[in-house]
């Protein structure tokens, strides 16, 4: 979870790790970084792993998912699918 939306909903856990955009996870032989996608909700994050990624509530072979408008604007979810064409 980002550290952005553990924040705002308040998480607490004893186990839970919010994450930095950018900041790297060793699981194995496999990296996974977590990259800032506002979007589903302000704190969102796609994550870019060593051969691949994983996009979750941001978008689907169907199309994109919702995006929370009290909080974030379409504009801010386009930027977001950019930077992961980009990718």
């Amino acid at each position: 979870m980002s550290a952005l939306e553990g924040n705002y909903y308040e998480f607490q856990g004893e186990n839970l790790q919010s994450l930095q955009a950018g900041e790297v996870i060793q699981l194995g032989k496999t990296q996974i970084m977590p990259l800032l996608a506002p979007g589903h909700t302000a704190g969102g994050t796609y994550s870019l792993l060593t051969d691949d990624y994983i996009l979750g509530d941001t978008l689907f072979i169907e199309g994109h998912g919702t995006f929370n408008k009290r909080r974030v604007s379409s504009q801010q979810m386009h930027k977001s699918f950019q930077k992961i064409r980009e990718v």
